[in-house]
């Protein structure tokens, strides 16, 4: 007697009804990423929402194709990218062109600018390969967060959907060949055996038969094993970009893929056992957002919590037991957020990020739970009028319209970033105090000669009103020009008409361009890079993190200049001191820093330099004698960095006739552009006050540097003056992005580097 049962779950399988719990599932997923972003510590790890979604695309997904070829009709690709396009282009098109519109109102034309060129690429859905190739860090950057970086997770699963129906179809089409060539050749055989020539009746045939699900079900299966082990090896290597990168997540689609493909064979899990998975899927979810945090070196093996707790529950629910977590899951609240999912996920980010920057500060909690209620506003808004007419309602149009949809929602982005952006020059900003943000950083500078204006307008004076043709002659020395700078911000003197570099230019004008050898991530350099005649006789090397790069344009000038050779020794985020640094990100961003600085090291020895100069960022957290974490700011971090860099000048002072330690150096509160661009700001706005823990760990770096025998070069006097550090000297911008010098002024300071360590 066949089992009636098994036949309705079979059918179910192949024709799957809809699962309240996975619309659940999604809510989940939106709302930890959005509690997350809304500063709620204690769910710190919420950004695993974005790979359960991945989960359940990439289930949904393939479960619609498998059963479009078990129709028997094959994959119409059309018809697919159709309902892609009506899916997701409305929504994801309206909220890029709102971003890009507040960006305008509230962000001033810099950075309208910024967000003009991302929603170019995010209409093009490879925003995330322009993040990875900045190398971004979703967590802590140097710069402000840009209301467009949640489209990154959008562009993944896009590039996906181009990819996965074309090899999905592919496959199809090789098995429809290869089951008629085979026929063919049992025709022909029957033929020439003299057998039966009497045509039967044509009956349609399977394309995708059990075996051939499974056969595709290992595919997949391979290739997301081998993309996992892509995902670890890019996250312990570089993980800023390995975040944001296609190849480090497909795993995660592609397990959703699996589910989908093996649902004949799941579905037949005893319901107890499902019942169980299920819960502890959503728990196992619950734990990633709870447990992972900042630090975490993410995506990687860890991500695999999520992942599969995401599938458990997937497959916990296709009993459609009452008793599992649908329970939950299924109830009218969560599947009514799940329904809106999208569209929350869209809107939620840019609002609280163009709120922040306008606030210039970090929102409290009051402000980011309204901020969250407008976000389900415009939701809803979005869902009701748009998402979901246009999706399934009365506005859905056919295919061939809907098809149209890509290169008009891409095009009507285009439009709108190139006239927004124009129109930023003229249009008036209601903009807020500027973006404050946590910067962390070292920054160097030294006196002798004297940055001088590059514009060709006058430099500020004392006297905001004072107005003249004529250039004020530089002051005859750095402390001079810098204190002359700070009188004339505490003036409320407006910003120079004439920037070096310009605002627009001022990101790329980076210490990265100078120092194309410096190592990142996992890298660990097999070469040493440098400048000056290779002949030279006399020689100069630098070592440290980011902050000694910031070095490298000065120091390159002199030795161009004054006839020294000159390597550098770099490593983005690793110091030279002899102690392991977290970082502002996850701690993955530190890998190799260990190995890395045994090379430099070791090279270092053999290059025998005349001067050895350490420049790091020593305000951070470090990883203590116990692996435990030490924040700045206590005298147990001080006097660990303080041990960490007296060890290395004692190693250094066996190869280095001299060994220079820079000192800690400050920190702008407010990031350059956004302050300095903002309407009628005025240098007075964009003064940072020289703070307390940065000044104790530059008293760590002379102590060091004494008791170790060693020089210590105070480069705080050329950036700041009575405790106030100004943004723009002359007409220069010293930062670039509020943790680094810039590239004009760094070299500016070429004269004065060289006189303060005597190297003319």
């Amino acid at each position: 007697m066949v089992d009636t049962t098994t036949i309705r779950k079979v059918k179910r399988a192949r024709k799957p009804d809809f699962r309240p719990d996975i619309q659940g599932l999604r809510a989940v997923a939106v709302l930890v990423v959005v509690a997350n972003h809304a500063g709620i510590e204690q769910l710190a790890g919420g950004f695993v929402g974005v790979d359960v979604f991945f989960v359940i695309s990439g289930f949904l997904i393939t479960g619609l194709l498998v059963g479009e070829a078990q129709g028997g009709r094959g994959i119409s690709l059309s018809n697919f990218y159709a309902r892609r396009a009506r899916r997701i282009l409305p929504a994801a098109t309206l909220v890029l062109a709102a971003t890009v519109g507040a960006a305008v109102l509230f962000l001033g034309n810099v950075r309208a600018s910024e967000v003009g060129r991302e929603a170019f690429w995010s209409a093009l859905f490879s925003v995330n390969w322009k993040f990875a190739n900045d190398g971004t860090d979703y967590f802590a950057s140097g710069l402000p967060p840009t209301p467009l970086q949640h489209y990154w997770s959008l562009a993944v699963e896009e590039q996906f959907y181009l990819v996965w129906p074309l090899l999905f179809s592919t496959a199809l089409a090789l098995f429809v060949a290869r089951a008629r060539a085979r026929r063919r050749k049992v025709r022909s055989h029957s033929a020439d055996s003299g057998g039966s020539s009497r045509r039967r009746t044509q009956t349609r045939r399977r394309v995708l038969t059990p075996g051939r699900q499974l056969g595709l079900a290992g595919v997949i299966g391979l290739l997301g094993a081998a993309s996992l082990l892509y995902s670890v090896l890019a996250t312990a290597a570089s993980p800023d970009s390995a975040y944001f990168s296609t190849f480090t997540r497909i795993w995660e689609l592609a397990i959703g893929a699996l589910l989908a493909m093996l649902v004949p064979q799941l579905i037949r899990v005893p319901e107890q056992v499902q019942i169980v998975l299920s819960w502890l899927g959503l728990a196992g979810i619950a734990a990633s957002a709870v447990l992972l945090a900042e630090t975490t070196a993410f995506p990687g093996a860890i991500a695999l919590l999520p992942v599969l707790s995401a599938g458990m529950v997937i497959v916990g629910g296709m009993s459609k037991s009452p008793k599992g977590a649908v329970l939950l899951l299924g109830t009218k609240p969560m599947r009514w957020v799940g329904d809106r999912s999208y569209s929350l996920y869209l809107w939620h980010w840019p609002i609280l990020v163009i709120a922040a920057a306008y606030q210039g500060r970090e929102l409290n909690p009051l402000e980011s739970a309204v901020l969250v209620a407008l976000a389900f506003l415009a939701t809803m808004a979005t869902y009701t009028f748009i998402e979901y007419p246009i999706h399934k309602g009365r506005l859905r149009s056919t295919r061939n319209t809907s098809l149209a949809l890509w290169p008009v929602s891409f095009a009507f982005v285009a439009l709108v970033s190139l006239i927004a952006v124009d129109a930023a020059r003229s249009v008036p900003v209601f903009a807020g105090p500027g973006f404050a943000f946590s910067a962390e950083t070292t920054v160097p500078t030294p006196t002798g000669g004297v940055p001088t204006p590059t514009g060709g307008v006058p430099t500020p004076t004392t006297d905001p009103a004072a107005t003249t043709n004529e250039p004020a002659p530089p002051p005859d020395s750095v402390e001079a020009a810098v204190a002359e700078a700070v009188a004339t911000a505490r003036t409320g003197a407006p910003i120079p008409s004439t920037l070096s570099p310009t605002l627009d230019q001022l990101r790329a004008d980076s210490w990265e361009a100078a120092a194309p050898c410096a190592a990142q991530g996992d890298d660990i350099p097999t070469e040493i890079c440098g400048y000056g005649p290779a002949d030279a006789d006399r020689s100069i090397v630098i070592m440290g993190d980011s902050h000694a790069g910031m070095w490298v344009s000065t120091l390159r000038e002199i030795a161009e200049t004054e006839g020294w050779r000159f390597h550098y020794f770099v490593k983005g985020g690793c110091s030279s001191a002899d102690i392991v640094p977290l970082g502002s990100g996850r701690e993955g961003r530190q890998s190799g820093c260990r190995e890395w600085r045994t090379w430099a090291l070791d090279e270092i020895a053999d290059l025998s330099p005349d001067i050895a100069i350490l420049a790091d960022r020593g305000d951070k957290p470090l990883a203590g004698p116990d692996g435990e974490e030490i924040q700045p700011g206590v005298p147990e971090h001080t006097q660990a960095w303080e041990n960490a860099v007296e060890s290395t000048v004692r190693t250094l002072s066996e190869s280095a006739k001299r060994v220079v330690v820079l000192s800690e150096t400050p920190v702008m509160d407010r990031d350059p552009v956004t302050c300095l661009g903002a309407p009628n700001a005025n240098l007075g706005e964009c003064l940072t006050t020289f703070r307390q823990s940065i000044q104790d760990i530059a008293a760590a770096d002379q102590r060091a540097a004494s008791a170790a025998g060693g020089e210590y070069l105070d480069v705080n006097r050329w950036l700041c003056s009575d405790n106030q550090c100004p943004m723009v000297v002359s007409d220069i911008i010293v930062y670039t992005d509020g943790q680094h010098i810039s590239r004009t002024f760094a070299t500016a300071l070429a004269d004065t580097m060289a006189v303060d360590l005597g190297l003319t």
